[in-house]
Parts: C-alpha cells; structure tokens; sequence
C-alpha cells in the first residue's frame, strides 16, 4: 500500500512540474529582451551577428589517375587502401528538364 502512494505521488509530481508554465525570456523585434516583471533588458551582443566563418582545410586527395571511356565519360580513379571498400559520384551536367502537365512523374520515377 505505501509503495503504491509513492508512486502515485512521484507520477503527480511528474505531471504537475512539465504542465507547469516555462519562464523564458521573449525577444521583441527591437532587439531588447523583456522579462516578466517589465525590467528591460538589452540582447547579448554576442548575438545580433553571425559569427565569421573559419579557414577553408586544404583538400589532399593523394594520387590520383584519370581516363576518358568510350562513352565520353572522364574517370578519376583515387586509390586508397586502407579500407576495402568502393565508392563513386557521377554528376551530369544537363538542362532542367520542363515537365509540364507530367509534373512529379520524374521524381516518383527517381524514387
């Protein structure tokens, strides 16, 4: 019976703190962050501009041996070999396709 009351009191506990109401501070559009009993207080400076961004890394690919086939497609072969596995990216470089009154019949066909 006592174990039984306790967990009816932790779940009322629960259930009352996550309906309680949320202190968060609301940001007006003027930059200027109003609490709830109406003291004013000015946004983080740190805040009104995107951070700058970082340097570029530089890219070693290592060797690498490049072939065209018969088909016009340019291969860039990069060996390595320290994992055995095989990947591969194609990219085509081709106009939009206009689908017209057949829209979405292109990409229900790509899925």
């Amino acid at each position: 019976m006592n174990n039984k009351i306790l967990i009816f009191l932790c779940f009322v506990s629960l259930v009352f703190t996550q309906c309680t109401k949320k202190n968060a501070d609301m940001m007006s559009d003027t930059g200027i962050s109003e609490m709830k009993d109406n003291t004013v207080i000015k946004a983080k400076t740190w805040r009104s501009a995107a951070p700058s961004a970082g340097p570029a890394r530089n890219i070693e690919l290592g060797e690498y041996s490049s072939f065209d086939l018969d088909n016009g497609l340019k291969v860039i072969v990069v060996e390595n070999h320290k994992l055995p596995r095989v990947s591969y990216q194609i990219s085509l470089n081709n106009d939009a396709l206009v689908e017209g009154d057949m829209a979405g019949y292109v990409s229900m066909a790509g899925d």
